[in-house]
């Protein structure tokens, strides 16, 4: 019988195809990873020993008997558990709205959003689980367009939507075969692992197998048992199981099945017409939806209660927390994300953090135009750069506030990357996207401890986790100095950054070996956030 001995590689390929990802760890953190992880983000590098943005040291030492001002931070993203332990006391409330009443009492659209608001509602509770992507959505409109024309019948008036369908073709169509091929390649490695270890099992006459028993094993070489022994025991020396195997195959399924299907229409069951932002009456008022891990995740991150006692510390600690449901398990529509922009800012968010991200935005005017109405309002906008281990200078990632990678037009946007806790060569998370022009700075981002639904936590990696890091630390510094405007903040948070700009460290890469260079050609800045040394820079700006 002969075996793939790939099945390790093939699984490699899983981690880093997500444009926003959530790595958390499998099953409740242990006690020797908490000690560890929890609230790193929030250390010292001098006092700490960890790279974090020195919130703790800004608390003991700057803010002490200091008055502070309430900040509404609007998490646009999958649910929010509201009623977690750590965040039920931060979320948000529309006092201007009765509960339940089944009126808009404050006539905003939008009947009963007590704490905010789910563009993906489906009738009175419930929201859309899983949608395709942005690139099959695509693909999909404008293969019905151009799909069976030939290219002597494009006018010069469809030239430009022409070529950018050949894009997307490719785009797609490499993606789609990749996906086909890992899920004929994993269900026989699936096929293989079972026949092998039936196999095993009945020459050992155990019914389970251990590292331990397939080392031991003395079979003949050559025969099919020790193949089978020699295939399992190569696999799980990497730390590989059937589960992961099963799992990596339904990751695979599902692309092929949703994300990667020009032909899934979840939208449906909304019932408004996403090409419309006219049509803005649609939704529900259940912010927990169907997923509310990343929403809870990057909740925490920003203003999970300090010094309670319980799980963790958020940056802010007078925050409250305005849930806003628009990322779907797949793409996120720009109807959705400009109609919540416009939501946040209409109801007294100052800060608004979005941690998702696509490479497609085929109504990115509409969202532009959302996020220069909450600049004209004074929010700041705090962006995820993705976890591809890419340059967003030559890729444009969207929600972004540049026009044709050159012009940003939007002052109050920072792009964050993620960090991790060492300032050795390992500094920049291997995950993380990067540019020298499009990425501002850098901030926690790798194994974080933070909140999650049902009044756990978890481990987590991702830009993702980074970017709320920073809508904290803005919220921290406009609440004891809310006389600055958002251009100011970011301004602040910036210039005050610890620049590491010079030191050799490994590109964040995909597979291959990471070539060293300088910290400094990441991002704008070359620096990591630092609260402490922002409140100090906030305080000469204040005067």
């Amino acid at each position: 019988m002969k075996r793939n001995f790939l099945i390790f590689f093939l699984l490699l390929l899983i981690f880093g195809w997500q444009s926003i990802v959530l790595n958390a760890q499998s099953g409740t953190p242990s006690s020797e990873q908490v000690k560890k992880q929890a609230n790193w983000q929030n250390a010292d590098l001098k006092k700490n020993k960890k790279n974090g943005v020195s919130t703790d040291k800004a608390y003991d030492e700057l803010l002490k008997g200091k008055a502070s001002t309430p900040i509404i931070v609007a998490v646009i993203d999958g649910g929010v558990d509201i009623y977690h332990e750590d965040l039920k006391d931060v979320i948000w409330t529309n006092t201007k709205e009765i509960p339940d009443n089944g009126i808009d009492d404050d006539n905003n659209g939008y009947i009963d959003d007590i704490h905010g608001w789910s563009f993906l509602g489906i009738g009175k509770k419930g929201s859309v689980d899983k949608e395709n992507l942005e690139l099959a959505r695509e693909y999909g409109r404008l293969r019905k367009k151009f799909g069976n024309r030939s290219k002597a019948s494009i006018t010069s008036d469809e030239e430009s939507d022409y070529k950018y369908f050949q894009v997307v073709k490719e785009d797609f169509t490499s993606k789609y075969d990749l996906a086909e091929r890992m899920c004929k390649n994993i269900k026989k490695n699936i096929e293989s692992w079972e026949e092998s270890t039936l196999e095993v099992k009945k020459y050992l006459k155990k019914d389970t197998l251990t590292i331990k028993d397939l080392r031991s094993m003395n079979a003949p070489e050559g025969s099919s048992v020790k193949q089978s022994a020699d295939f399992l025991l190569q696999n799980m020396e990497h730390g590989m199981n059937l589960v992961v195997l099963q799992a990596a195959y339904s990751y695979f399924e599902d692309q092929l099945k949703y994300d990667l299907n020009p032909d899934c229409d979840s939208r449906k069951a909304v019932g408004d017409d996403p090409d419309n932002f006219k049509d803005i009456r649609y939704g529900n008022n259940d912010v927990k939806g169907s997923h509310p891990d990343h929403g809870t995740m990057v909740a925490g991150l920003i203003a999970a209660k300090r010094n309670n006692n319980i799980g963790m510390n958020g940056v802010a600690d007078n925050v409250k927390i305005m849930p806003i449901l628009v990322v779907p398990d797949g793409d996120e529509r720009d109807k959705d994300v400009a109609l919540a922009i416009r939501y946040a800012t209409d109801n007294g968010a100052k800060i608004i953090n979005m941690s998702f991200g696509k490479n497609y935005s085929p109504n990115k005017k509409e969202v532009m135009d959302a996020m220069e109405y909450a600049v004209a309002h004074n929010v700041l906008l705090v962006h995820a750069a993705g976890n591809e281990s890419k340059s967003n200078d030559s890729a444009m990632s969207y929600p972004s506030p540049y026009i044709n990678k050159t012009s940003n037009i939007i002052p109050s946007f920072i792009e964050v990357g993620a960090s991790t806790m060492y300032k050795n060569k390992k500094l920049p998370a291997s995950f993380s996207n990067y540019g020298a022009t499009t990425v501002d700075i850098f901030a926690p981002g790798e194994d974080i401890y933070t909140t999650y639904p049902e009044n756990a936590y978890e481990i987590a990696s991702g830009t993702s986790f980074s970017s709320p890091v920073v809508a904290g630390v803005a919220a921290l510094i406009w609440s004891y100095y809310p006389t600055l405007t958002a251009k100011q903040v970011k301004e602040v948070i910036i210039a005050s950054g610890v620049s590491f700009a010079d030191k050799k460290v490994l590109r964040p890469c995909e597979g291959g070996k990471a070539p060293k260079i300088k910290f400094g050609q990441l991002s704008i800045s070359g620096k990591v956030v630092n609260v402490y040394n922002a409140l100090k820079l906030a305080e000469t700006y204040a005067k």
